[in-house]
């Protein structure tokens, strides 16, 4: 089998692993056996292609591997473990599709099978808005697969803005879409990707801004959970709260205010270190999410594995607000990114069931953000 024909097999193999979010078991498996195969693809391509991986990169991200097998050396439970494969299999994944080498034809391969993807949804989501949407009718599925499934059409949202046209207007379709399903975090970053996707040209043309706009974007979601908690029972709080049911119908604080406060607890009780990869507010042990992949971080790894993650988000920014000037994909690349970063504000994208979306959105961002026309050298990774 030729090498291309084993790249376009990729997105195939990652769409199709959304299966894992059925509850039929045998189909939950299948989908997790087609991640593991999209893995191993990008490995194949790598290796055949002799691709020279960022140094920095491969450095960042060991030293989180490292950090993560030293707790589970700690702590040895399923749970842990579980959580410490889920995360390396991420982590090896996004290195190996920033390092791989991926052609115009990836990308449109990627972007018919991500859209795909979104027409077997479309008639679930026209069934739920039908039956009234909004967060009484997100789960009316549920026996069949996990309402995470819907979060896959960001990707989707993402994809079909590559040919640059009606931007706003496709915005505006994912935005209500979302917001009629009861899936408003994923509304909020489909208006951060058409922010950044307009601002794109701006930003990427100096280094101080980009720079500044991405140590704000981390001090804000840094902040935010700890902000979030303490608004909770203040007289700005119930005005915020009482705004929000009036405009939307639903609570401004929906209940990540109770599972943040205690985390933040326990962060402040091991700042430096951490609690480990597995805890009673993990959901790998049964119990709860934490909701937000960066706060997840700090839970596990302290002030250290959180410097090591924003150190690796670091990179990936700067690799792609350097895109080639002449790739058309750049602003997309862009966009997507800022998406990604915004989704783990709600979300737990590296160890829980989103981590199929959040591995779509890696692999829209490495293909559009590495790719040069044919008649210009393939630049260095980062």
């Amino acid at each position: 089998m030729s090498s291309k024909s084993l790249n376009n097999a990729i997105p195939i193999f990652l769409v199709l692993g959304s299966l894992y979010l059925f509850d039929n078991p045998s189909l939950s498996l299948a989908g997790l056996v087609l991640i593991i195969l999209s893995l191993a693809l990008l490995v194949l391509n790598v290796v055949r292609e002799a691709a020279k991986f960022s140094l920095p990169l491969v450095l960042v991200l060991g030293l989180i591997v490292l950090g993560n097998a030293a707790a589970l050396a700690v702590d040895t439970s399923p749970a842990a473990m579980r959580i410490f494969l889920v995360q390396l299999v991420v982590y090896l994944f996004i290195l190996m599709v920033f390092t791989a080498k991926l052609d115009d034809d990836f990308v449109t391969m990627t972007k018919n099978v991500v859209l795909a993807m979104g027409l077997c949804l479309a008639p679930f989501v026209v069934l739920m808005i039908a039956a009234g949407g909004n967060d009484a009718h997100l789960r009316m599925f549920n026996t069949v697969f996990s309402f995470v499934i819907y979060k896959s059409l960001l990707p989707v949202y993402c994809v079909s803005a590559l040919n640059n046209r009606y931007v706003l207007l496709k915005t505006a379709l994912f935005v209500s879409l979302f917001y009629l399903i009861g899936e408003r975090a994923s509304a909020v970053c489909c208006i951060v990707f058409a922010v950044l996707y307009y601002l794109h040209g701006f930003i990427v043309k100096s280094k101080t801004i980009s720079m500044l706009l991405f140590a704000l974007f981390i001090v804000v979601v840094t902040a935010g959970p700890f902000i979030y908690v303490g608004l909770d029972g203040t007289a700005l709080g119930i005005q915020i709260n009482a705004i929000s049911r009036e405009l939307t119908g639903s609570n401004f604080f929906s209940g990540r205010n109770i599972i943040w406060a205690q985390s933040i607890a326990d962060i402040l009780a091991n700042p430096i270190w951490g609690n480990g990869l597995n805890s009673r507010l993990m959901l790998g042990d049964g119990t709860l999410s934490l909701h937000n992949t960066f706060l997840t971080i700090l839970y596990q790894g302290g002030m250290v594995g959180y410097a090591l993650f924003i150190s690796f988000l670091a990179l990936i920014w700067k690799h792609v607000v350097h895109a080639a000037p002449d790739n058309p994909y750049a602003r997309i690349a862009f966009a997507s990114f800022g998406l990604l970063l915004c989704l783990g504000c709600f979300e737990v994208s590296l160890v829980q069931n989103s981590v199929n979306v959040s591995l779509l959105m890696w692999l829209i961002i490495a293909a559009c953000s590495n790719y040069e026309p044919e008649e210009t050298v393939r630049r260095k990774l980062l």
